[in-house]
């Protein structure tokens, strides 16, 4: 009799394009209603051999509103979790926050740095910030044409 317990863990890959358009779909229909015109929701996802990330980011076109929701699942934190499970529990925790989120007016915040949270007993990790990446492209480039000028 064998009493080696088996280690879970997950292959380390990008998700698939597939997955991602599912799961953006999922998004974007379920929060339809409280888009702005030019805004729409998008997915990054990672796995590693340990740990889940996903990303659900809401951004307008020029990218002046631009929030980045991040998720993490950890096997070290559920040691039997698979990873069907795991990425269902990030995408309920994203979907329940979302829904807090746009009712309460886009006045609802996680923390800027990593803080945890449990789903159905599961233990996971999210971070925000709302960033407007037109503007710190715009601040980049002055910097950097000002840098240049010191140069020389």
């Amino acid at each position: 009799m064998n009493n080696k317990t088996e280690t879970i863990s997950w292959k380390d890959r990008f998700m698939s394009p597939e997955e991602i358009a599912q799961m953006e779909a999922v998004f974007n229909e379920r929060f339809f209603e409280f888009l702005k015109k030019d805004e729409n929701i998008s997915i990054e996802g990672h796995i590693s051999e340990n740990a889940m990330y996903i990303t659900n980011i809401l951004s307008n076109e020029e990218q002046t509103y631009y929030y980045p929701f991040e998720t993490v699942i950890s096997l070290k934190d559920n040691p039997d979790l698979e990873e069907e499970e795991a990425k269902l529990c990030l995408l309920d925790f994203i979907g329940e926050y979302f829904d807090e989120f746009f009712n309460d007016q886009r006045e609802t915040f996680v923390p800027i740095s990593w803080a945890p949270y449990s789903v159905k007993g599961k233990n996971l990790y999210a971070k925000a910030q709302v960033i407007n990446k037109k503007l710190e492209k715009e601040a980049d480039l002055i910097l950097n044409n000002t840098n240049n000028e010191e140069d020389l």
